[in-house]
């Protein structure tokens, strides 16, 4: 695997990993009931509240935009190559 490669995968795995704690962070307040939670994505650490959850969730599809290109940019898939017809 070359460089470009494992930087690609260390920041699939990287936003993969943040997209499971905000979910985390939203089923805890908003299922659980608990007040506040505290969000530490391994670059900073947040505490969030019930006012934050939609913050949370806008974020959550952007992240996963990001990840499918990551993972296009991974695997070559969705990649196609036009040619004109004549």
């Amino acid at each position: 695997m070359d460089d470009l490669s494992q930087f690609y995968k260390q920041q699939y795995d990287a936003l993969k990993a943040r997209i499971e704690a905000y979910n985390t962070a939203i089923l805890a307040i908003t299922v659980e009931g608990v007040q506040s939670y505290t969000l530490d994505t391994g670059q900073t650490v947040t505490t969030v509240t019930q006012q934050n959850v939609t913050q949370l969730e806008n974020a959550i599809p952007r992240m996963m935009s990001q990840l499918e290109v990551l993972q296009t940019r991974l695997t070559g898939c969705g990649v196609g190559t036009g040619r004109p017809g004549w």
